[in-house]
């Protein structure tokens, strides 16, 4: 009876290393549920007789055996670990997805920002275009309605007298402002050339009016307030060379030809502070007598009063 009594009380002494065991294992347990896994597991720990060390019989290892202490393992098991791993798993595929919608939404967004901001620039183009075009509009407005504008009356005031140098014709030309603000630098640019009703002046006169807006050195040169007027007497003249030209063209027979066809072409050139360049105002006229007919050497010297100014039909009359 002696022995069975000391390996009870050697069982009893083995239960308080197991309640230690048994403590860390829980212990384990819950940390594994916060950190990684543990995949260790304490080694078993058998409890044996210390008062006898030699090798037991049969009975006494039987005894020891039942009062022996069982194997002990951390409940950390490869289910859990399967599942912990598929939860991170699981985990990574949504952070995963969650971070490519998040993409996929900014690309979207700087697209339709790209698309908007596209649209805005635009309208905004559109508008200053817009704008501008009202600004020129009614810059020209203004200008239409506050710059001066240069008539010119033409008149012959002197008899028409011809000789061996060619016809001469003495006009008298009163350029007027009928505008808002004062030309300046007015001068009158002029041409007697032969022609007829039919006659296209237009261009000798743009050639005449061209020399004279680029002209620095004409003498005669004014400045033309508003409703004033300036009287300017010019004589001009055609050799009969010059007259002979006209006829030269068509086939009149022989001897001296008595008809003097007369055209009177040219502008008033004149510039104002609001404008960079020069304005001009064209005319053209046909020297006639009061019936309308050409001119004979025959009849000169014709006064004024038996000789009209007509405009002429084709060309030469503008305003800029």
């Amino acid at each position: 009876m002696e022995p069975e009594i000391e390996s009870s009380s050697s069982a009893q002494s083995s239960l308080w290393p197991l309640a230690l065991l048994g403590i860390l294992a829980i212990a384990s347990f819950f940390r594994s549920k916060s950190h990684a896994p543990l995949r260790q597991s304490i080694k078993p720990i058998q409890a044996r007789d210390s008062t006898d060390r030699k090798r037991p019989d049969s009975k006494e290892k039987n005894d020891i055996s039942a009062g022996a202490a069982t194997t002990i393992e951390i409940p950390v098991t490869r289910i859990q670990n399967d599942h912990t791993k598929k939860r991170r798993q699981k985990i990574l595929r949504l952070r995963k997805a969650g971070a490519d919608l998040i993409s996929y939404g900014t690309l979207l967004a700087v697209i339709g920002y790209a698309a908007v901001a596209r649209n805005q620039w635009k309208e905004m183009i559109k508008a200053t275009e817009e704008a501008t075009r009202s600004a020129e509009t009614a810059a020209k407005q203004l200008e239409l309605t506050s710059r001066p504008w240069v008539d010119i009356d033409v008149s012959i005031t002197a008899p028409v007298t011809y000789d061996s140098n060619g016809v001469h014709i003495v006009f008298t030309f009163v350029p007027k402002n009928i505008g808002q603000s004062p030309a300046q630098d007015v001068s009158i640019a002029l041409r007697l050339i032969p022609g007829s009703m039919g006659t296209d002046v237009r261009k000798i006169q743009g050639s005449v009016c061209k020399n004279r807006a680029s002209a620095k050195d004409e003498p005669l040169r004014y400045v033309l307030f508003p409703n004033r007027v300036y009287s300017q007497q010019i004589t001009m003249g055609l050799t009969d060379a010059e007259i002979n030209s006209q006829w030269s063209k068509f086939d009149l027979g022989r001897g001296p030809i008595d008809l003097i066809p007369v055209l009177l072409v040219g502008c008033v050139d004149y510039a104002y502070d609001a404008s960079p360049r020069h304005h001009q105002t064209g005319f053209a006229f046909d020297v006639l007598t009061k019936d309308r007919g050409i001119i004979l050497k025959s009849t000169i010297p014709l006064a004024p009063s038996s000789i009209m100014l007509m405009p002429h039909a084709f060309g030469g009359h503008f305003a800029n």
